[in-house]
């Protein structure tokens, strides 16, 4: 970073910012006759993740096991002279920088689509439902994390925090499942 030609303490900066330049959503119902479709999307621009969950699946920290990927994609002067992870280290020695300490390996683009929900629904026929003494009957199935969108490569990108001061960190928690619903909205007279 000072361009004296050494890699020193001198070189750290800070880089990533957890705070997206833009964030936004969309949502669109569409009615035909007596069936609904609806759908919600959100999405997130510009932040940067802080994947800390490496330091446990990368470096074996507390003694944890190592990842494939680290395994398949360590450097190696002869036998993988592209990887993008510094040498691989035994658990005596395991001391490299790259664990050790915070570095651009761990920062990530955590912008990402997500389609959020989609939903199918149907309502009875009105002379058929008031028949029966009720207002309206519709029947609806609903996913929701329909998809996501992204190239982050941790398990979800909508990293969940409980302070602001944890923001964009990852620490590897589960990602949001995919959840199916069948349900029946009915409004009495």
């Amino acid at each position: 970073m000072n361009k004296d030609g050494k890699i020193t303490a001198d070189d750290r900066t800070i880089i990533g910012n957890p705070h997206p330049d833009f964030t936004g959503g969309l949502n669109a119902n569409i009615t035909y006759r007596n069936f609904d479709l609806s759908t919600s999307f959100y999405f997130s621009v510009g932040n940067d993740l802080y994947k800390h969950y490496m330091f446990y699946t990368h470096y074996g920290a507390l003694q944890s096991n190592y990842s494939k990927d680290r395994r398949d994609n360590s450097w190696h002067p002869i036998k993988n002279p592209d990887g993008k992870y510094p040498l691989w280290a035994t658990a005596s020695n395991e001391g490299d920088e790259a664990a050790n300490h915070s570095n651009s390996m761990y920062v990530e683009d955590g912008s990402y689509l997500r389609m959020r929900t989609l939903t199918l629904g149907y309502s009875l026929p009105r002379n058929i439902v008031r028949s029966a003494g009720l207002e309206r009957v519709r029947i609806y199935a609903q996913v929701s994390n329909v998809f996501t969108l992204t190239k982050y490569p941790g398990l979800d990108p909508e990293v969940r925090t409980t302070s602001q001061l944890n923001a964009g960190l990852d620490y590897g928690a589960y990602g949001q499942p995919r959840q199916y619903i069948l349900g029946v909205n009915i409004s009495f007279q």
